[in-house]
């Protein structure tokens, strides 16, 4: 009798939070504006990283437990691309700081990667013990093939990563059920 009465709480409260759940449209357009800012602290990105590779790391069944605080926000097109990669600052403007473009990595590894062009940074990725690199280095072998080419790394390819990442997160990373 009490663990019914328990079910029952527990699927009214189910019921309470599935209603209040925002349509997976509203959840990607909020999504889709997180940036990361120079000048915060940006803890929600390096949250929204570290439970999407958290559940990477769970879904290849390998149960990861990821050090939120020790991670660092790793810029894949660097945040000076003139300077480092010839494309112009202002090309990829609108998502050069979103989490299309954006990775986490340990100080040391993020030290090693750096603003190198994507062919170099592709040994620090492949590294790393973040399921989230490994998808990330997948996904530059599906663009770029057995290559990495830097100029391949562009606004479609961020949004396109964004959108996944997005409906990851609002389908598995904080499903209610």
């Amino acid at each position: 009798r009490r663990q019914s009465q328990i079910s029952r709480v527990f699927d009214r409260l189910k019921a309470k939070l599935n209603s209040m759940k925002p349509s997976e449209e509203f959840f990607y357009d909020q999504f889709k504006e997180i940036e990361y800012s120079e000048s915060g602290s940006n803890r929600l990105i390096r949250y929204i990283l570290t439970k999407y590779s958290e559940f990477l790391s769970n879904r290849d069944q390998q149960e990861i437990d990821t050090d939120f605080e020790a991670m660092t926000i790793e810029h894949i097109l660097p945040k000076d691309s003139e300077e480092y990669w010839n494309i112009p600052n202002d090309r990829y403007s609108n998502s050069r700081n979103k989490l299309g473009n954006l990775t986490i990595l340990t100080q040391t590894d993020n030290g090693s990667a750096g603003n190198m062009l994507l062919e170099s940074k592709i040994a620090t990725y492949e590294s790393s013990s973040l399921h989230i690199n490994r998808k990330l280095q997948e996904e530059i072998a599906q663009i770029c093939g057995l290559i990495p080419d830097s100029s391949l790394w562009d606004e479609n390819v961020m949004n396109e990563r964004l959108e996944t990442i997005s409906s990851n997160a609002y389908i598995e990373v904080w499903k209610i059920s």
